[in-house]
């Protein structure tokens, strides 16, 4: 007797301890789960090949971002300074308004 059968009409030791043991009653379902293994590993590898081909747009979408980010930094870079320059010439014109009322204030009290 041959270890396994060639085809599905002759048996083999295999074959026959599987008769004996009754493990080929689960033959048919293990086909069904391999069949179904099968169709889940090609829905596997489609969504894998979407996942790699949404990377490679990510990808070519990041010199954009860093770009944008990049200007972004340096405009708000731009309107600190612009800020910072408003608030130095404020203060020189609160100075200025301070002295003009201190001179308008004494030439009060020297007229008196």
């Amino acid at each position: 007797m041959k270890a396994k059968a060639q085809n599905e009409n002759e048996t083999g030791l295999l074959e026959y301890l599987e008769d004996i043991i009754g493990s080929n009653q689960y033959v048919q379902r293990i086909a069904e789960l391999e069949k179904e293994v099968e169709a889940k590993d090609d829905e596997r590898r489609e969504k894998l090949s979407r996942v790699n081909a949404c990377k490679g747009e990510l990808d070519a979408l990041e010199k954009g971002k860093n770009d944008a980010t990049e200007y972004l930094k340096k405009e708000r870079n731009l309107m600190l300074l612009r800020n910072m320059d408003l608030f130095c010439e404020l203060g020189d014109g609160v100075t200025k308004l301070n002295n003009s009322i201190t001179l308008i204030d004494e030439k009060k009290q020297k007229a008196r």
